[in-house]
């Protein structure tokens, strides 16, 4: 941590176009570690999560994202995987948005940098149903465990 310098942050809008059931992201931001989530109840199409942080030069250039999943006409969903690969981005990301085409069955990344670049990765989805930690533990109210959620 630099003294004097403000906290910084880094959002993950998660999107998808088929809301009919649960959806949900489990991830980290590369070097914190720290296990971040956003889940969607039925009816909802997006949500967001914001982690902030001191100043460190070692700011995020990698997401690991754990799992993906989306219960919209059937299950579809990626797990254990890194974006974008390699060393990451050259400049330190302050956006990232993942979106899910089910008719497709992809996963957009597109990571938005602090020097006006842009990343994007694209990645085939399962018809696998696999299930966010979290989202176990949290059945009650819509769009529980976001930060913000907005209907389709």
């Amino acid at each position: 941590m630099t003294k004097g310098m403000p906290d910084k942050s880094v959002a993950l809008l998660f999107r998808r176009d088929d809301a009919r059931g649960r959806g949900c992201i489990e991830f980290s931001w590369i070097p914190t570690g720290q296990r971040r989530h956003v889940i969607l109840m039925p009816g909802i199409s997006q949500g967001s999560d914001t982690f902030s942080y001191p100043f460190d030069p070692t700011d995020p250039r990698i997401m690991q994202l754990y799992v993906l999943n989306n219960e919209g006409k059937g299950p579809l969903s990626i797990e254990n995987v890194q974006y974008p690969g390699g060393t990451g981005t050259a400049s330190p990301i302050f956006l990232a948005v993942a979106e899910v085409f089910e008719s497709q069955h992809v996963l957009r990344l597109t990571f938005h940098c602090e020097d006006g670049s842009t990343v994007q990765n694209w990645a085939s989805l399962e018809p696998v149903l696999r299930h966010c930690p979290q989202i176990q533990t949290q059945h009650s109210a819509k769009g529980s465990g976001t930060k913000k959620s907005t209907k389709a």
